[in-house]
């Protein structure tokens, strides 16, 4: 990318992007009160956005994605801050797994990947995909959320 000159918008500036999953810590979220997860959307509440770079340098094509509650802080980003939202529309291809072989995830990699070489994502865009943003049960089906996830799941 060209240099672009101190005097240009804030929001036109080339924006640092994480390297490494370790750098993801770095990214700035506007932390809230549950334990250093973005604060809470008033338009969408109980949705917790996945950052696409977490998607891109944390997770594993052909592997199963996390369910939301078993994603770290740093996963999550927040919307206001973000620049492009993402709305993952999938079938289940499991019973209590979205995608149990990882193929949605190796296409959902495959999408953000080339958007990123097309030096159109940015470090704060963020992902809508249902078993990653709201509380899941576990693989067996059993119900282990606790009653906060239960209550965030009811009020998204």
């Amino acid at each position: 990318r060209k240099p672009v000159p101190k005097h240009s918008p804030a929001f036109l500036q080339p924006l640092r992007c994480a390297r490494s999953c370790s750098d993801l810590s770095q990214v700035p979220h506007m932390a809230g009160e549950d334990f250093g997860f973005p604060a809470e959307d008033q338009e969408y509440p109980g949705v917790r956005w996945v950052l696409a770079q977490y998607i891109l340098l944390c997770l594993e094509d052909g592997k199963p994605m996390p369910r939301c509650q078993d994603l770290p802080s740093k996963a999550f980003g927040a919307l206001r801050t973000a620049t492009r939202v993402f709305a993952v529309t999938h079938p289940w291809l499991g019973r209590h797994h979205p995608d149990p072989n990882g193929i949605q995830m190796e296409t959902m990699r495959a999408k953000l990947k080339k958007l990123k070489k097309q030096l159109t994502l940015d470090e704060g865009d963020v992902v809508f995909f249902d078993y990653m943003c709201l509380p899941q049960v576990n693989l067996s089906g059993k119900d282990d959320r606790s009653a906060a996830e239960k209550k965030r799941l009811a009020t998204a």
